[in-house]
């Protein structure tokens, strides 16, 4: 029988698919009982759970290659590289792996230049990169490798601070210039901070004489035959099949941080990244004599669930786990040691690839309950939908306001009433539109899918937000509740207004008055609303906490921005 033009695509891929998998089967019956460390054999059906949001034609796309020792016994890719000219995903196909993500490749070039008599990892950074402010001459290419330097983070200082701008290098030695001080003494605290990596990319850069692309390619990569792999290239620039990345509406992103920081990202594919995992396992590669030596010197402090080099270890359901990630969570490798086991995977939407790793590795490993995983297998079918129930407007009011946890701290999550329907925004600015499905529940719509529930509940007087299973209506974490802050009167707003001028740092910051709301802008970026905090003259801005400062006479003279990264960043109000 023929098939339709307009499925044609889509039956061809399943005709591949099937074949792939068939394959992937066999081999995985294979390496079962090939060796000490057993794997098990799960069915395709429930690998495929895990993607099933990206397996379409009309979403971004993700690869998995599951190892073995170093046999392949799983490979295939899911959903789109590009949605508008149907470009199925491979795992040949490049993407991004963005930045505190690519940190483990500069911590190596850093490694490998020690290794090689070029430097040393207690030499003071200004030996290298003299520019580093003199208040920081304390600081050595250690701190740099496990965020004990204290050096603020460049981007924390401009409020304004976007990650598609650009930004050169001597602009960031200026911020910190003008800045003035350490967060705290070097490798007495612990931080992450993006100026570390930024930095340490230079020095690779001054001490190797080459670009870090360069120098990784000519001592490792090309060795390992990772001839796919791009360090710090624009996007557009990256040859061969690239997939861009899209951003939470699902919508791709054009523009990337071409910055300090931005220039350590890595563009490679999971067949790549396949060849890095056999190389985590050859003695002969020398990648782990280079890790172990970047171990020594992590603070006491230190965070070590992916702060350190982009390595972390962990246990989950009993699994012991070894992963290549990220501050946020992408995890590119996930290794589980005992049973010789390595999934890489990659997708390009920044938000896939946070648990898959983790919760493929679980169905491969025999003894591992599943269901117990932090990061839960979903069911490969949705369940039927509810109906939709009608809720009023003012009902709906009720919801709408910012979120915090139990114990007041800032979680990012933000209601909105659009449209006549809720929509709930995310600390990463994802926004989810719901739909009321009855009972205080309202589904949450991800790229046209229901795949969980948020269920508001007024407990004394508060309004709790939990996020529910959809087919068991369990609780999935713990509730967070609106935050009420103190609403300052509009005689009180019109006196914040006003241009405030940095003062160690560069920039001016305008706060005005929109009806009832306090706005804040930098030049050229639309205001921003500011949210009463519970304090007298705090309000909460996306990842900052700003209060106004009085004279003796009331009047107000200042704003103070704090954030995780950096504190105390002062600006003088000017004359009115």
């Amino acid at each position: 029988m023929a098939i339709p033009p307009q499925v044609g695509l889509c039956a061809r891929r399943v005709v591949r698919t099937a074949f792939r998998s068939t394959l992937a089967v066999a081999a995985i019956g294979i390496a079962a009982t090939a060796g000490a460390q057993t794997v098990r054999l799960p069915p395709v059906e429930r690998i495929d759970a895990v993607y099933a949001r990206y397996d379409s034609d009309s979403t971004p796309g993700c690869a998995v290659t599951v190892l073995h020792a170093d046999s392949v016994i799983f490979s295939k890719a899911y959903g789109m590289a590009h949605i508008g000219f149907k470009v199925p995903m491979t795992t040949a196909t490049t993407t991004w792996i963005p930045y505190s993500e690519s940190r483990t490749f500069v911590a190596l070039a850093a490694a490998t230049l020690a290794r090689d008599g070029a430097l040393t990892l207690d030499d003071p950074v200004r030996r290298h990169v003299p520019e580093l402010p003199a208040y920081a001459s304390a600081v050595t290419v250690r701190h740099l490798l496990h965020h004990t330097s204290g050096l603020a983070d460049y981007g924390s200082l401009d409020i304004a601070f976007d990650l598609t701008d650009r930004i050169s290098d001597d602009q960031m030695f200026r911020a910190l210039e003008r800045w003035g001080s350490l967060n705290f003494p070097a490798g007495r605290g612990h931080m992450y901070s993006n100026t570390d990596y930024a930095v340490l990319r230079i020095l690779v850069e001054r001490v190797s004489t080459r670009s870090l692309h360069d120098y990784l390619h000519e001592q490792l990569l090309d060795r390992l035959g990772m001839r796919n792999t791009w360090l710090g290239v624009e996007q557009q620039k990256v040859p061969g099949a690239h997939a861009l990345f899209h951003d939470g509406e699902w919508r791709p992103v054009l523009r990337y941080r071409i910055s300090p920081v931005g220039r350590i990202s890595v563009s490679t594919s999971v067949d790549d990244l396949t060849k890095w995992a056999r190389a985590l396992r050859d003695s002969s590669s020398g990648i782990r004599p280079l890790l172990a030596s970047l171990e020594r010197g992590a603070s006491d402090t230190a965070d070590t669930y992916g702060s350190a080099y982009g390595i972390a270890t962990r246990e989950d359901a009993g699994l012991a786990l070894e992963e290549f990630r990220g501050v946020e969570g992408y995890r590119y490798i996930t290794r589980a040691p005992a049973h010789d086991l390595s999934v890489v995977t990659m997708c390009n939407h920044y938000g896939a690839v946070v648990a898959e790793g983790p919760r493929i590795a679980a169905l491969f490993v025999p003894g591992v309950d599943t269901t117990t995983v932090r990061t839960p297998l979903k069911a490969a079918a949705p369940s039927a939908p509810r109906p939709t129930i009608s809720v009023t407007m003012p009902e709906l009011q009720r919801f709408v306001g910012e979120y915090r946890t139990i114990d007041d701290k800032v979680t990012g999550v933000r209601v909105e009433l659009v449209d006549s329907a809720l929509v709930i925004t995310v600390g990463d600015g994802r926004r989810f539109p719901t739909r009321s499905v009855g009972s205080g529940l309202f589904a949450m719509i991800i790229a046209g899918n229901e795949r969980s529930h948020s269920r508001f509940d007024i407990v004394n007087g508060e309004v709790l937000l939990s996020e529910r299973d959809v087919d068991t209506g369990a609780p999935v974490g713990k509730p967070i509740r609106r935050y009420v802050g103190l609403k300052p009167s509009p005689a009180t707003l019109q006196g914040y207004l006003g241009a405030y001028e940095g003062e160690k740092v560069e920039g001016t910051l305008y706060v005005t008055v929109h009806g009832d709301s306090l706005m804040i802008a930098a030049r050229g970026h639309a205001p921003i609303l500011l949210h009463p905090n519970a304090e007298v003259d705090a309000f909460r801005v996306p990842d900052y906490v700003l209060r106004f400062t009085r004279d003796r006479a009331g009047r107000v003279t200042h704003l103070t921005l704090d954030a995780t990264r950096v504190q105390g960043m002062r600006y003088a109000r000017k004359r009115q």
